[in-house]
């Protein structure tokens, strides 16, 4: 049991690295070549770089709701690279979530706000009585 669970979050420390460099890098390279560019059109160029988003209306209105912030481009990206993550219970996904937000942090991106958070939780498909149990999870 003590094996899985190491080779668990070894493995999830492995996704959320690689998928906040691919992030971060895409971001910044963007950024520099599009200065004019708002935040929220910024990460949806991210978004459609790094996975090529499909146009339909589901799709852009998750979409819509992820690119509010940069930490919800790097939670959906997760999510779609790693479908088992959508299997997992609550304290997994905000435990990844935190993971997601202190690898930003510690490369100068700004918290998100509770605000933020709640559209972006709600965009990832979580049910209303989840959301508000994940923000309350997240602020512990």
């Amino acid at each position: 049991m003590w094996f899985r669970n190491w080779r668990y979050k070894k493995e999830v420390n492995l996704i959320v690295k690689s998928v906040v460099n691919d992030v971060t890098s895409s971001f910044l390279s963007i950024r520099d070549m599009n200065p004019k560019l708002s935040l929220k059109d910024i990460h949806f160029r991210v978004l459609d770089e790094l996975i090529k988003i499909k146009r339909n209306d589901e799709a852009l209105k998750i979409v819509d709701d992820c690119t509010e912030s940069i930490q919800g481009v790097c939670y959906l990206l997760a999510f779609e690279r790693n479908p088992i993550m959508n299997d997992l219970l609550l304290f997994r996904h905000v435990s990844i979530f935190k993971l997601i937000d202190q690898l930003l942090e510690k490369q100068g991106f700004e918290p998100q706000s509770l605000d933020t958070n709640r559209i972006v939780f709600r965009g990832l498909g979580m049910p209303p009585n989840l959301v508000d149990k994940a923000i309350e999870l997240m602020t512990k």
